[in-house]
């Protein structure tokens, strides 16, 4: 029996794109205009997607908008997604699992996702591209990392969550979801909670900062216990167009969707994951008393184009997705940019009549259309023809060669839950070239496979798995060039609902892309056991008195964290009656702190060692897009630069500096923000002794939430 067809989802391109090309780079991404004219040429790394994508859309003059629940949350946080492009010195790699066991490296404790040992298939990405772990602590941090691995053709992306890369040259890790093309509609992705892209919709470098206005629809995040509901007896439970899914935990009766209130008091059944949110024509900014500038352009966008709701934030929190190398263009700790974008994620509205066929509403757009992408430099690839390629399935039905009719709107359903050895598979009848599997189920409600495997045989009876996959609507996955007469696609039972889920394919398509080439990817190491933290000599955390600390006029210590700020000048700490090291004891200084550093005029320092002469060492960084580190001398007749970082860093809302001093002398400062730890400095100054302690900012605001002093 076919699951019921849902009549809201229309199929564009399942094709990605294939001939080849030069070195890709991501670019910086520039300002969209809020004309047509001025955004022909649109760069697909700079705004993703089709101009008929749901990215893209601008809300219509026919959306209906229903005020619905959502309240003033007590902050509005940033979720980065990560847009990786390969170059020259891309590599295959094996995609390792996220979930491997926790460890601990130079004090800090993350979460495992670089030592998972489930092996994913070969992917392809860049040498040095890095992307952090989770961290448990010092500060607990488990970031979504959605991220799109751009390939070579300069169409394709690969798309993961969690992303993760801990070291340059190591096998990436994550769950490897559909690929998408940059040229087509870019609906779904790795998104996992709602099945929705990794990058469209996204806030772009330059968004904040520049000009112009946001010219495309948000990614958004709420907390589903408080806001999304779940009716097991719908076809769409928890779900609603363009999301393909509801997060794992929503059926859960105790921490699941409609959980708390506002929701569980009075559920808003268009208020499920993938709901369209946008402010009413008739609110305003000033109505809303928004004065903070980026929450300004946040307010237009939603008022112009609306934001999905694409993830659950999982606490008393709301996001919104933006791309990483953005961050610095939004000041969250700044009490305005909290204060306005909470005011507006409570004025926001569902649109309730929005659908593949009517995006934002329907009618006559509210602002102009975004333009069309520049022309591509290369073509999608076409489907090989199959017609007579014989179908068959596990069900043993003879539905399977409805998958392999070129009709979507036909096709093939497992009639049963999703379940662990279902498979579909095609008899080319001779050995072809393929590299690409496309499965489209786009025209049935919840009827992918969640996890699979893409197998080849040459008899039809030994299989050999290639690469493994989660589903999507429409699931495209690419691998190396296989020359089999078999392929098949075998589920291994996992599901976001499988009571739910019945697999169901309406078209099976196979490509030979060119342009994109695999080699032989190393197996994935075996991890090994990182050492245990050294013991802390000296701790503090701020949260009472702090003593030893002398703060000046200009420093504060309240509510768990050192404050300086002077924006007149310079404000400083120093950590008084304490010595640590000294000739041949080596020793490390890990400061965990968060500034506003506007530009490079704007400074803070952290303050290691002092000299017998009474010299100072500090490592200096800037502000600004700058972002300059500098190993200082401090002496009476000026600063001397005793090492540069050779690339720029930024001290985001909560950066650890280690500062760690070997027994020789030999210096090395290390960055960890996210998760990622990024060696900035190794040099050696003047023989030196512990003995100052302390922190500084110049024309800023720089707060210290620990200071901890490990003796190896």
């Amino acid at each position: 029996m076919m699951p019921e067809r849902t009549p809201f989802v229309r199929r564009r391109t399942a094709a990605l794109g294939a001939a080849a090309m030069g070195a890709v780079v991501v670019a910086s991404l520039l300002v969209a205009s809020p004309t047509t004219a001025a955004d022909r040429g649109r760069d697909p790394l700079v705004q993703p997607f089709a101009s008929s994508s749901i990215w893209n859309t601008p809300l219509g003059s026919d959306a209906n908008y229903q005020p619905t629940y959502l309240q003033v949350e007590p902050r509005v946080t940033l979720d980065p997604n990560y847009v990786v492009a390969t170059g020259t010195d891309y590599d295959t790699y094996a995609l390792g699992s996220p979930d491997g066991p926790s460890y601990t490296s130079s004090g800090v404790t993350f979460g495992g996702r670089c030592s998972g040992t489930s092996d994913f298939g070969p992917i392809l990405f860049p040498t040095d591209f890095m992307l952090g772990d989770a961290t448990l602590s010092p500060q607990f941090s488990t970031p979504n990392n959605a991220t799109a691995v751009v390939y070579p053709d300069g169409r394709t992306i690969a798309q993961l969550q969690p992303g993760a890369r801990c070291r340059a040259g190591s096998n990436p890790h994550g769950y490897r979801a559909t690929e998408s093309d940059l040229y087509d509609d870019g609906t779904y992705g790795s998104h996992f909670g709602s099945g929705l892209s990794s990058i469209g919709g996204q806030i772009g470098v330059g968004e904040i900062a520049g000009p112009a206005p946001i010219r495309h629809a948000l990614q958004l995040e709420l907390w589903g216990a408080k806001y999304l509901t779940y009716d097991a007896a719908d076809s769409t439970p928890g779900f609603r167009w363009p999301a393909d899914r509801h997060d794992y935990v929503a059926p859960d009766r105790v921490n699941g969707y409609c959980t708390q209130d506002p929701c569980s008091s009075s559920p808003d059944p268009q208020m499920q994951m993938g709901a369209l949110l946008a402010i009413p024509p008739s609110t305003t900014a000033a109505s809303l008393n928004i004065t903070n500038p980026a929450a300004k352009k946040i307010f237009q966008a939603l008022k112009d184009f609306g934001g999905y709701i694409v993830d659950d934030t999982a606490w008393s929190t709301a996001q919104i997705g933006i791309d990483s190398r953005a961050e610095s263009e939004v000041d969250i700790t700044d009490p305005a940019w909290t204060a306005d974008v909470t005011r507006i994620f409570a004025a926001l509205n569902v649109i309730t009549n929005s659908d593949a066929e009517h995006i934002g509403g329907g009618g006559e757009p509210r602002v102009a259309p975004v333009a069309e992408l520049a022309k591509p430099t290369t073509k999608a690839a076409k489907a090989l023809k199959l017609k007579d390629a014989r179908a068959s399935a596990s069900d043993g039905s003879l539905s399977a060669q409805r998958a392999n009719d070129g009709r979507e709107s036909s096709g093939w359903s497992a009639g049963v839950p999703l379940a662990n050895g279902q498979w579909f598979a095609l008899d080319l009848l001779k050995p072809r070239d393929f590299n690409r599997v496309s499965l489209n189920s786009d025209a049935f409600a919840f009827g992918y496979a969640q996890d699979y495997d893409v197998q080849v045989s040459d008899d039809g009876s030994a299989w050999t798995t290639i690469t493994h996959g989660s589903g999507a609507r429409t699931s495209v996955i690419t691998f190396p060039v296989q020359h089999k007469r078999f392929v098949r696609v075998f589920s291994n039972g996992s599901g976001i609902d499988p009571a739910h889920q019945s697999w169901s394919i309406g078209e099976f398509e196979l490509f030979n892309a060119p342009g994109i080439s695999f080699g032989t990817p190393a197996p994935l190491p075996t991890p090994t056991p990182t050492p245990e933290p050294e013991p802390a000599a000296y701790d503090e955390s701020f949260d009472g008195a702090a003593p030893g600390w002398d703060t000046g006029a200009s420093g504060t210590i309240a509510s768990g964290r050192l404050e300086l700020l002077n924006f007149g000048g310079d404000a400083r700490a120093v950590l008084t009656g304490h010595e640590f090291g000294g000739a041949g004891n080596p020793y490390a200084l890990h400061a965990e702190v968060s500034t506003i550093a506007g530009d490079n005029s704007n400074k803070a320092r952290i303050f290691f060692a002092a000299a017998a002469d009474g010299s100072e060492y500090a490592v200096q960084i800037g502000g600004g897009a700058s972002g300059s580190v500098e190993l200082l001398e401090r002496t009476p007749g000026g600063d001397t630069v005793i090492a540069t970082a050779t690339a720029p860093y930024s001290i985001g809302a909560s950066t650890e500096i280690t500062i760690a001093v070997a027994a020789d002398g030999r210096t090395t400062v290390t960055g960890t923000s996210g998760g990622l730890s990024t060696v900035l400095i190794e040099a050696t100054p003047t023989a030196t002794r512990a003995g100052l302690i302390g922190m500084e900012t110049l024309y800023s605001q720089l707060a210290i939430y620990r200071v901890r002093v490990t003796i190896p």
